[in-house]
């Protein structure tokens, strides 16, 4: 029997603290860059995050910890509709200089009314964020379902004005999408685990009523937000036609991450849920991944610690690098979820509901669907495979390909030679039977909404808003390509 808390830092459900000392809490001490690299690349050097910024990152965690992960007084009712409209106050009339105290100061609003029009602010691309309109709450904005494959919508759990928000956004958009590209496209749903696809399945068939969902897909126990909250945005896209997608992993795979790391995953969960190894890999060597992990997800760390949200509250058990780790897991696995549906389905778009943390300044979720979504064709494997170092049965195994991972290669005579010098695929005796099969690519627009990001979101605690991600590179991404404000 799982047991669980809710982690307000992040709004997830972790497990129940345990007890210090138990069996079930296993030392770990390799750092990030080892614990990962021994299925993704099989050398040492996946990352140097977790040696090279080990200190700076713990400092930092002290400094931002408890000002970027309050967004309300205790004892305050459980929204956040008069914070929604911080951030929206700077790009709506207050100078560019605003401290970061008159961005966070409660009920703060461009226009001075409360829940009467919503705003909508274009980030990407811009120097600063440009004010597209202003409309009526039952409007969406329309310009989203021109041209873009996928849109990801990043809510805060606690807020009545982005459930309200989103189930007018996926009504909305999943009609005006469906009519303009023939099809109604499919919303992913964080708040249900990939296990429970068939559920979903079975209504939108109709088999089952909206009521139904909450027992078959073991709400109470793996999503801790009330049900009620998103009820209208699964019957808005049943409504429509819009099928349901299930993005999250399994609770039972998470919950061992934050104490053993990725080497916890065995190959079926490597193939299920992060079976692009390399291009895992590749966004952690990202320039800009460094300052995302430092500024958006490390603070949150001592927090989580000290609530034994992690399973532990000792730092050499629960470590930083295994923190990390479970956080990118989940970013890639929920993306690969969406890119396996829409690459089964490549007439569909589709809509993503998640975690605003999840959206914001691209890390999360976006960059790792649009590098799966990059219109290359993959391989992927349908068994585990041997990976030998020469295109003869008589060369050394290098490695393995589990059951379902992605792969880069050309083919080669009757054998797969994969890309950076990994080795080869051969056929069975010579018969080209190869064991995998070309999944063939689909290039996918992505575009980013935040509704009602709170001003310590945009990074403000650090002094004020930054629109981009601060970096050594000057390229960093921008917060969202969109924001949607209530005021």
């Amino acid at each position: 029997m799982l047991s669980f808390a809710l982690c307000r830092a992040c709004d997830a459900r972790h497990p129940a603290p345990v007890s210090p000392g138990t069996g079930a809490q296993r030392r770990a001490s390799e750092d990030f860059r080892h614990s990962s690299a021994p299925w993704i690349l099989g050398v040492s050097a996946v990352s140097g995050l977790a040696q090279t910024r080990h200190r700076q990152v713990r400092a930092l965690r002290r400094r931002l910890a408890k000002v970027a992960m309050s967004s309300k007084p205790p004892g305050e009712a459980p929204t956040r509709r008069s914070l929604g409209a911080n951030l929206a106050v700077v790009v709506a009339g207050v100078p560019k200089s605003a401290s970061a105290e008159v961005l966070s100061r409660p009920g703060s609003a461009a226009t001075g009314t409360t829940g009467t029009r919503r705003q909508l602010f274009r980030v990407k691309d811009q120097d600063w964020p440009k004010e597209l309109a202003r409309t009526n709450p039952a409007d969406f904005p329309h310009e989203l379902a021109d041209d873009c494959d996928v849109v990801i919508l990043g809510e805060h759990r606690n807020s009545s004005s982005d459930h309200s928000m989103e189930a007018d956004f996926t009504r909305e958009f999943t009609k005006e999408r469906g009519r303009r590209a023939g099809l109604p496209p499919a919303v992913g749903l964080e708040m249900v685990e990939q296990q429970f696809q068939p559920i979903l399945d079975s209504f939108g068939r109709g088999e089952i009523s909206v009521t139904d969902l909450y027992d078959a897909t073991e709400w109470s126990t793996r999503w801790v937000w009330p049900f009620e909250l998103y009820a209208p945005v699964f019957e808005a896209a049943k409504a429509n036609g819009s099928p349901l997608v299930a993005l999250n992993p399994a609770t039972e795979v998470r919950r061992k991450l934050p104490l053993e790391g990725l080497q916890a995953l065995t190959p079926e969960d490597r193939g299920l849920y992060l079976p692009d190894a390399l291009g895992f890999a590749a966004t952690l060597r990202d320039p800009n991944f460094r300052s995302y992990a430092d500024l958006v997800v490390m603070p949150s760390y001592d927090t989580h610690v000290a609530g034994q949200w992690l399973g532990s509250s000792d730092s050499n058990v629960a470590t930083p690098q295994n923190f990390l780790s479970a956080r990118v897991f989940r970013d890639e696995a929920m993306a690969y979820a969406a890119w396996r549906y829409l690459n089964k389905d490549q007439r569909r778009g589709m809509l993503l509901i998640v975690g605003c943390d999840h959206v914001r300044y691209d890390y999360g979720i976006p960059a790792r669907l649009k590098r799966l979504g990059s219109g290359l064709s993959r391989w992927q494997a349908e068994r585990q495979l041997l990976l030998r170092n020469g295109p003869t049965p008589s060369a050394q195994i290098s490695g393995r390909l589990a059951p379902g991972e992605v792969f880069s290669a050309e083919v080669e005579g009757d054998n797969l030679r994969l890309q950076g010098q990994r080795g080869f695929v051969l056929s069975e005796g010579g018969t080209g039977t190869l064991g995998a099969s070309l999944v063939e690519g689909r290039k996918l627009k992505v575009a980013t909404v935040l509704l009602n990001p709170t001003a310590n979101e945009g990074l403000a605690n650090t002094g004020a808003p930054r629109w981009k991600l601060p970096s050594d590179n000057a390229t960093g991404p921008a917060l969202a390509d969109y924001i949607w404000a209530e005021a």
